[in-house]
């Protein structure tokens, strides 16, 4: 054991300023940087209804002789290779294991559904409006969704019913459908898993910048096996290229402080942007890089730096501004997104701030650096007690403020959990991980100070109390951790190895103790994260969801039809699952019919669609009340047996349902 101490210590845990970037650093910066760039050129195409491959040639190109000539005149730092790009690409095979292959996602209960679903409209029509010629002929059929949508999540872009504009920012589907224009449909399932290694391997090797090869090690493993990072990788989610986006703005701002290269700088202030881009509570990453821009002024920061950052974060800013003010206005400041004269308040005060703190106060934040062994001491008993309060009102917040209560529209009141948040977001870490947090908090505050490790770490303890106080998400607890994949979890994840390293390599009084509790702790932690995470292994939600799509295509065959389905029944009704699906992937004029059809509601759709084929699908082989089974000649059968995560509240669920979904499907002779 001393052998194995004596060379964790020989081991560089808190690395010096470097002028070089490593071969896994290099790589992974040009992935960032790809698909950034993607993202932001996909949705900037795709709002004007222009996303083809031919504009996405022309972008490459563009951005290619951009780069080419950068590196002419800014030259890149030197490239090197050790250690540290082993542990980079071991942390991302183990979560290969985990994360691929990504979810046969294609029906549109959720959230990712409708992102994949929406990737394929948008490819095909080229557009993030999607044309609605069942919207333009009837009324009457909305299925009695917010914003007039005929289905969940899939709404009106505006009251003429033209073309729906699913709710939801859209730069991650518009980038899923440059995917499917590039490489197919086959990698759009594919996308988020592969985000999701890239979101590992860069957090890995951040962490090996900011604290050393060792933490780097243990955290890489502790992010890559941890369930919630699992469950929102194997699907397409916005969280997990929010974690990328974060990730890569902490490596990116170390290497600009390290090497010196303004381009870094430059690519850190268009991923801050690009995180509003891709989802609400981005705005809360714009807001602290505005304020990170305004404590470099007042630390003089490098002033090639920070004119760099200040330019990468605008760039975007008119696409930002766009999509959160004008055209998802509604869901923004459904989702809390503060007002643009609130951000740009906010801004303006803390750029003054860091301008009147230079020009007046210079030596004011160095002043307030704890210099002394026993002022570190106090500082390091504060930040103990502080945290462990915070913990402990977290735990006893029902008690001391009552229930919290989410209100959403035509639906009954529901307990949101808010209260026991800290409890919940450590189910996945087990309470050991809660202790080896406490004290690693500690340790980065009074023992980590340099500037590295505030870069990655800053972030993420700023907003940890902000979703522990309101995840505003489905009390449903895997579907409430989806809040915490970008920033927490990862900063748990470092934390938790950071302290664990300290206890193993510490000496003096308790030392012995310090290791037990640092070996028993992680085993804990790792333990607990396999047997959770193992079963997710090799497991695909909506399996063979697909499949089933294309037996309800094959039914229509290359006729013109119109697929009218019997109102839901449940939120995994078949009708709930496939209409929008089959309307958004495969191009078919679909609705479902009222809970009470009319006997008249199948003519009204056939009049509307003169020369269309009525294709109407039912839960059982009986019709509907009041539908003419004179007119109606069954067909066929779609069937298809899939796969669902189990739900739970207050345990995590260990296990998924396989449940059959079949609809009789019938043909509708018109008048």
């Amino acid at each position: 054991m001393n052998r194995l101490l004596s060379r964790l210590r020989a081991l560089d845990l808190d690395r010096g300023p470097q002028s070089s970037i490593t071969l896994s650093e290099a790589i992974l910066c040009a992935l960032i940087a790809s698909i950034a760039v993607a993202g932001w050129a996909s949705l900037g195409l795709a709002i004007v209804g222009l996303l083809t491959r031919g504009a996405l040639l022309v972008v490459a190109v563009v951005c290619t002789v951009i780069v080419g000539v950068g590196f002419r005149r800014w030259p890149p730092p030197p490239v090197v290779h050790d250690h540290g790009d082993v542990i980079v690409l071991l942390a991302c095979l183990i979560a290969a294991v985990f994360y691929l292959p990504g979810a046969d996602y294609l029906f549109g209960d959720k959230d990712p559904g409708v992102y994949a679903t929406h990737a394929f409209a948008i490819a095909r029509h080229g557009s993030t409006e999607i044309p609605d010629e069942v919207g333009v002929r009837l009324t009457g059929f909305d299925g009695g969704y917010p914003q007039g949508g005929r289905f969940a999540g899939y709404w009106y872009s505006s009251n003429d019913r033209v073309a729906a504009l699913p709710q939801f920012f859209h730069m991650f589907p518009s980038l899923l459908a440059s995917v499917k224009l590039v490489f197919g449909s086959t990698a759009v399932l594919q996308a988020n898993p592969i985000i999701g290694l890239i979101s590992i391997g860069t957090l890995t090797a951040v962490t090996r910048r900011a604290f050393g090869i060792v933490v780097a090690g243990i955290a890489g493993v502790v992010m890559a096996t941890n369930m919630v990072n699992i469950f929102f990788a194997k699907w397409p989610s916005t969280e997990t290229l929010a974690q990328l986006v974060l990730a890569g703005i902490a490596l990116l701002v170390i290497l600009a402080m390290e090497t010196n290269w303004a381009p870094f700088a430059l690519l850190a202030g268009v991923l801050a942007s690009i995180s509003f881009l891709n989802r609400p509570d981005g705005v809360l990453i714009v807001l602290l890089a505005v304020g990170a821009i305004a404590f470099a002024v007042a630390t003089f920061v490098d002033t090639r730096l920070i004119v760099a950052g200040s330019i990468g974060l605008i760039a975007p800013l008119p696409w930002v501004w766009f999509q959160a003010y004008e055209r998802n206005a509604a869901y923004a400041s459904r989702n809390g997104v503060p007002s643009d004269r609130v951000v740009v308040a906010l801004a303006v005060a803390a750029l003054v701030a860091g301008f009147g703190v230079r020009r007046f106060a210079p030596d004011l934040l160095p002043r307030l650096v704890p210099r002394s062994q026993a002022a570190l001491h106090r500082l390091a008993v504060a930040t103990l007690l502080v945290v462990g309060a915070w913990a402990a009102f977290s735990g006893l917040r029902p008690r001391l403020l009552g229930e919290a209560i989410q209100r959403l529209p035509n639906r009954p009141e529901l307990a949101t959990l808010d209260e026991v948040n800290l409890r919940r977001l450590f189910f996945f870490f087990n309470p050991a991980g809660l202790v080896l947090f406490w004290i690693g908090v500690a340790v980065v505050v009074v023992i980590h100070r340099r500037r590295n490790a505030w870069v990655l770490l800053a972030p993420g303890l700023a907003l940890l109390p902000v979703y522990i106080w309101k995840a505003r998400i489905s009390p449903r607890l895997m579907w409430w951790g989806r809040r915490f994949v970008p920033a927490i979890v990862p900063v748990i994840a470092i934390v938790i190895a950071v302290a664990a390293v300290w206890l193993l390599v510490r000496r003096g009084r308790w030392q012995g103790v310090g290791r037990l509790v640092a070996i028993g702790c992680l085993t804990l932690v790792l333990g607990t994260q396999l047997y959770q995470s193992h079963r997710l292994i090799g497991y695909r939600e909506w399996d063979r969801s697909g499949g089933f799509l294309e037996q309800v295509e094959d039914l229509a065959g290359g006729d013109d039809v119109v697929l009218v389905w019997e109102s839901p029944t449940s939120l995994v009704s078949p009708s709930t699952l496939a209409a929008g699906a089959m309307w958004f992937i495969h191009d078919r004029n679909s609705l479902t019919l009222r809970a009470e059809p009319t006997p008249n509601d199948l003519d009204r759709i056939a009049d509307a669609f003169p020369g269309d084929r009525l294709i109407v699908f039912t839960h059982t082989d009986d019709l509907p009340p009041n539908l003419d089974p004179a007119r109606l000649e069954p067909i066929g059968v779609v069937a298809a047996d899939v796969t669902q995560w189990g739900e739970a509240r207050t345990t995590v669920p260990l296990f998924y349902n396989t449940f059959p979904l079949r609809m009789r499907a019938w043909s509708f002779e018109p008048n």
